[in-house]
């Protein structure tokens, strides 16, 4: 089947597969007390989600952290969030029937995420689809992360699948308006929004808070 007729759904992880944020977010909060600076829950959600640790570190505590302090900052970041999560982790409602079904009807998959290969292998280990990816791409493998689309881009590459032919699924504004600028279909996994906010995300195909209303078929026959 040449690429011209095969659709691709790129996923993000955060928020995406797996109900983390308040995790990820509550974590950076009290790491970021510890440095004198106070950060509400609102703040987190909206100017940090989709970003690398290092513009996240960069865009809350400026930029006079050495290389070294940068990797120990996140570092630590990332073991608290994950010892924090473990009792929690498991798949959104309905995303391994969802998965399932777009694999059976030969759609292309792939997991677009700014978490690192530590947090990624930790997400899938931990919700049994280590091997439902044909591409994964991390935060570390290209330059800039959300809103920026690299790491959209470089999964469509990597699947050779062109833009027009990829729906991305995102929780968050910046994942958003990244599939937005890489020329790609979305449809918003409303974890991260309030109903009112959605507008915002427009134009998308689909809204829904888990995977248990979406069906893959209608999704890969609307591109």
């Amino acid at each position: 089947m040449g690429t011209e007729n095969r659709t691709a759904f790129l996923f993000d992880m955060d928020g995406t597969i797996v109900d983390n944020m308040e995790f990820h977010n509550s974590v950076w909060i009290d790491l970021f007390k510890e440095n004198g600076l106070t950060v509400t829950l609102d703040e987190m959600q909206t100017k940090s989600a989709g970003l690398k640790n290092t513009e996240v570190i960069a865009l809350f505590l400026g930029n006079h952290l050495s290389e070294d302090e940068l990797h120990a900052f996140g570092k630590r970041k990332e073991a608290l969030y994950r010892d924090a999560f473990k009792p929690h982790l498991k798949p959104l409602p309905g995303l391994k029937e969802f998965i399932q079904q777009a694999k059976s009807m030969g759609v292309l998959l792939a997991l677009a995420t700014a978490a690192n290969p530590e947090n990624i292998s930790f997400v899938l280990e931990g919700i049994g689809l280590t091997d439902c990816f044909d591409a994964i791409v991390g935060g570390e493998e290209v330059k800039n992360g959300k809103p920026h689309p690299d790491i959209f881009l470089e999964a469509a590459r990597r699947l050779n699948m062109p833009a027009d032919r990829c729906v991305v699924f995102e929780d968050a504004p910046a994942g958003v308006e990244a599939a937005h600028r890489a020329g790609m279909k979305l449809v918003v996994i409303t974890t991260s929004f309030q109903t009112s906010t959605l507008a915002q995300c427009e134009p998308y195909m689909f809204a829904a808070p888990d995977f248990t209303t979406l069906n893959a078929a209608s999704i890969a026959g609307a591109i």
